[in-house]
């Protein structure tokens, strides 16, 4: 025989079941990943032709196919950072040999963060257009300020 469900001291047995059911329940969708290319056109061109400068041309030539699937969740106003693999992935693959590609932005500041000869994330700072774009097509995500740990200081 099943356990009985229990009750909240005074009756109330409707709502914890109702908040048990609201905590179950699948999250809200995730927007699905959309590609660079069409968010943010003269952005990946210009992240493309900085990883071809760099020396760096299967990265550049990636760049075409780059999907931009979750943001950075900090809280930097000037950040437009952005994950191309779930961040799980990318915070599991990185400490088995990523690297970060420092490049030379003629504004802001970009970094790419690859692993096994991937970008996994693409680091972004001072770029408000491109954080605009990201924020208008629901890339980021209100509410979940205060994940750093796109912004290594390693």
């Amino acid at each position: 025989m099943p356990p009985a469900v229990p009750s909240r001291p005074g009756g109330g047995s409707g709502r914890w079941i109702e908040t048990a059911r609201r905590l179950l329940s699948k999250p809200p969708p995730r927007p699905e990943p959309r590609l660079l290319s069409d968010l943010a056109p003269e952005f990946a061109a210009e992240l493309a032709a900085l990883l071809s400068a760099r020396g760096e041309p299967i990265l550049a030539r990636s760049i075409t196919t780059l999907l931009v699937v979750e943001p950075c969740r900090c809280s930097d106003r000037r950040c437009a950072s952005f994950y191309t693999i779930p961040r799980f992935a990318a915070n599991w693959r990185w400490p088995q040999g990523g690297s970060t590609l420092d490049l030379h932005a003629s504004a802001g500041t970009i970094s790419v963060d690859t692993a096994a000869g991937q970008i996994i994330s693409v680091e972004v700072l001072d770029r408000p257009q491109l954080a605009t774009t990201l924020q208008a097509t629901g890339g980021i995500e209100s509410g979940l300020a205060g994940d750093n740990r796109l912004h290594r200081k390693d």
